[in-house]
């Protein structure tokens, strides 16, 4: 069965005035692009390193979609992905934090620094991204 391409239609545009009332106290400086990729995350009040999903990505910071519950302040390291040399380790602080669905929580997030890592370093453990991001704050 299909919906029916007005009712569809409808329902697009409904979602589309949903979106453009939330980001209407949008005060960005730099755009966003929307980018939906798969990341490894390590919360540094836990120690845990989990799997989320981007939902766009600045020059300031990202959004994530998780699993895992963050309270703004919180400060987490993640991984981005580069086409040439290892991926980038972003140290990030939460912005702000809302459950999108049952157990799925929307992550904004600021950049504090980022680092390079090297591609032909020696593999680490995964607490590896946490003492850099320590260290950069020293």
């Amino acid at each position: 069965m299909q919906i029916p391409a007005q009712h569809f239609a409808e329902v697009v545009e409904s979602f589309k005035a949903i979106e453009a009332s939330s980001n209407a106290s949008d005060k960005r400086r730099f755009s966003r692009f929307t980018v939906v990729a798969k990341v490894q995350v390590l919360a540094h009040g836990s120690g845990r390193t989990y799997a989320a999903l981007t939902r766009d990505v600045s020059l300031e910071g990202l959004g994530l979609m998780q699993s895992v519950s963050m309270k703004q302040g919180e400060q987490f390291s993640v991984a981005l992905s580069r086409l040439k040399g290892g991926p980038l380790i972003a140290l990030c602080t939460v912005m702000h934090a809302r459950e999108l669905a049952e157990g799925i929580w929307g992550i904004g997030a600021h950049y504090i620094s980022v680092t390079a890592q090297d591609p032909n370093a020696k593999k680490t453990d995964p607490n590896e991204a946490k003492r850099i991001a320590d260290k950069m704050l020293d």
